[in-house]
């Protein structure tokens, strides 16, 4: 449950869910969609080809639905088998931020990381994306470098 009282649902994605991600990261703000990926580029095949295909032993991905199964947020780690370190991701809609989905997505993602044996979690974030941080700096995530005008680096050790 949000902090809104809305209810959603945190599920693993799979490639059935491929055009519901197009839809989703088609729907997304220009803004949103920088802040994401820290460059902008147009939804299209990219987001069938590669957010919808992991295998989650080096990658997993999650997504938020709502009730009426619209996807609203996706959240995701890639692991590095050597170094035993994940970088995540995350993206809430647009009209969903700011309610605590990107919260509960990463402290889903830490247990899964957890159960894995992921040494470590990091992100890397645009220093404008202000919710974001404050959503990773509230999972226990602490910031390991900012430089100005370039992204800062959190992580987390599990």
């Amino acid at each position: 449950m949000l902090r809104d009282g809305s209810r959603v649902l945190i599920r693993a994605l799979t490639p059935a869910d491929a055009a519901k991600l197009l839809r989703f990261y088609s729907s997304l703000s220009t803004e949103t969609s920088y802040l994401r990926f820290l460059n902008y580029r147009p939804s299209s095949s990219w987001v069938l080809e590669g957010l919808a295909n992991v295998n989650f032993e080096d990658n997993v991905a999650l997504g938020a639905f709502t009730e009426e199964e619209e996807l609203i947020g996706d959240a995701r780690f890639s692991l590095d088998r050597k170094t035993g370190r994940a970088e995540i991701g995350i993206v809430v809609a647009d009209e969903w931020q700011g309610r605590g989905l990107g919260l509960n997505m990463i402290q889903t993602l830490g247990y899964i990381a957890l159960m894995m044996g992921v040494k470590t979690l990091y992100a890397t974030v645009s220093p404008v994306n202000y919710l974001v941080a404050a959503a990773l700096k509230s999972a226990g995530f602490r910031r390991v470098r900012t430089e100005i005008l370039e992204e800062r680096i959190f992580e987390a050790d599990l």
